[in-house]
């Protein structure tokens, strides 16, 4: 019998959560990027575009610009920068997916 395979949303299409679907599809696990307006439709036509040793690759990604309160993953790993981390969250709060992992970054400022 074969294991059930995990079932991941990345919420934010940016470099780290474009990164960590990569790796993620790449190791073979079924994964969806969710992503906004320009970015929605740039990989929908052209999928992951990245950059290995000097060449331009792309990889296939399913990709949702709307997430329902019933749509279920095993984990949804939410990588927005920290000022988009609330709005982020409200948009999750009803959904019944056991699973959120926040891997939000600071943009930090130094004055001088």
């Amino acid at each position: 019998m074969l294991a059930k395979q995990a079932r991941i949303l990345i919420f934010g299409a940016g470099v780290i959560g474009s990164m960590y679907a990569i790796k993620l599809i790449e190791a073979g696990f079924d994964v969806s990027l969710f992503a906004h307006s320009n970015r929605f439709k740039s990989l929908r036509e052209n999928g992951l575009q990245y950059k290995e040793k000097g060449t331009v690759r792309s990889i296939q990604v399913n990709v949702i610009d709307t997430l329902e309160n019933d749509d279920i993953y095993d984990f949804i790993f939410v990588t927005v920068r920290y000022d988009r981390s609330e709005s982020a969250l409200l948009a999750l709060k009803d959904n019944q997916s056991k699973n959120i992992v926040t891997m939000t970054r600071t943009c930090l400022k130094t004055h001088y």
